[in-house]
């Protein structure tokens, strides 16, 4: 895996007339190059019952270039922030390997 981008780090949004646009991530994220494609794997805590342990909902992202590809909605909810972004890119690679 190479990642792409830190999680917590600004994130280009939008580019107008050569100006980037941010915002600031609060979800974890995991990101790697696919077959030319930049996928990431995303953790997002879940607002629970403050006695359950932490849960994470984990969703992927496909985008080439600078251009939004697919997105998969939420895959499901995990115990770990690693197995929700491992999710992602799992959901990603076999979309682009089906797709791609």
């Amino acid at each position: 895996m190479r990642p792409l981008q830190k999680a917590g780090a600004d994130i280009p949004v939008l580019q107008i007339f050569g100006a980037s646009f941010h915002y600031r991530c609060k979800a974890r994220m995991e990101a790697e190059v696919y077959k030319g494609y930049a996928i990431w794997g995303h953790a997002i805590r879940e607002h629970g019952d403050i006695l359950q342990s932490e849960r994470y909902a984990g969703s992927g992202t496909i985008t080439i270039g600078s251009k939004f590809v697919e997105a998969s909605g939420v895959l499901g909810s995990f115990e770990t922030e690693e197995d929700a972004q491992v999710a992602g890119l799992a959901w990603a690679h076999a979309w682009i390997d089906s797709h791609g």
